[in-house]
C-alpha cells in the first residue's frame, strides 16, 4: 500500500515536467520578412542614435528632421527619459521613422562636429541658449533651428504628441 501512495503524485509530476520540456524546446516562429520596412520598424527595440557628423555630411542619407538630445548622466529627468520614454516601442518607431536622433552629453569634454568645426557638447548646448537638461533641439533638413523641447521629463504619450507636432509642422 505504501508504494501505491507514492506512485500517484509522481504521475502528474512526470507529465508536468514532460510538458514543460516539450513547450520549452519548441522553435519560436520566425518574423515575416515579406512585410518590408513596416515590419522592420515594428521590430525595432532601440533608438537609432547617430553621430552629429551625419548631420553635416552632405553625402549621407538623412531624414528631414533631426533631434539633438542634450543630457547629462547625473540628470534625473534624463535618466527617466532614457529608462522610460526612450524604451517605449511607439516612441522608438516615431523617432526612427522621421528623425535623425543625436545624443549629446553636456557633462564631458568629448568633441562633436558642429557645422565645420569641432566643439564640446556643452559649447553646442550654449550656442542655442538652452537652459537645463534634458533639452532637445529640432533641426530641419538644412540643419537650421526648427524648434526646441524644453528641459523636462516627458512621458511617452506627451513626447509622442510633441514629435507628431514637429513632424506635421515640417510637412
Amino acid at each position: 500500500m505504501y508504494t501505491n501512495y507514492m506512485k500517484k503524485p509522481l504521475i502528474p509530476t512526470f507529465f508536468l515536467v514532460l510538458s514543460l520540456l516539450i513547450l520549452g524546446c519548441s522553435k519560436p516562429s520566425e518574423p515575416d520578412t515579406a512585410l518590408g520596412d513596416k515590419a522592420n520598424l515594428l521590430n525595432q527595440s532601440q533608438i537609432d542614435w547617430v553621430s552629429s557628423s551625419l548631420l553635416y555630411n552632405s553625402d549621407a542619407e538623412k531624414k528631414s528632421l533631426s533631434i539633438l538630445y542634450f543630457t547629462d548622466d547625473a540628470c534625473s529627468d534624463g535618466v527617466l527619459m532614457e529608462q522610460n520614454t526612450f524604451l517605449d516601442s511607439t516612441v522608438i518607431i516615431a523617432l526612427n521613422s522621421a528623425y535623425n536622433v543625436v545624443r549629446i552629453s553636456t557633462a564631458n569634454d568629448s568633441l562633436i562636429q558642429f557645422q565645420d568645426r569641432m566643439i564640446t557638447g556643452n559649447q553646442f548646448f550654449k550656442t542655442y541658449n538652452l537652459v537645463g537638461v534634458p533639452s532637445m533641439l529640432i533641426l530641419d533638413a538644412e540643419n537650421k533651428y526648427f524648434g526646441r523641447i524644453q528641459a523636462n521629463y516627458y512621458p511617452s504619450d506627451s513626447f509622442l504628441v510633441l514629435l507628431q507636432l514637429y513632424k506635421e509642422k515640417n510637412q
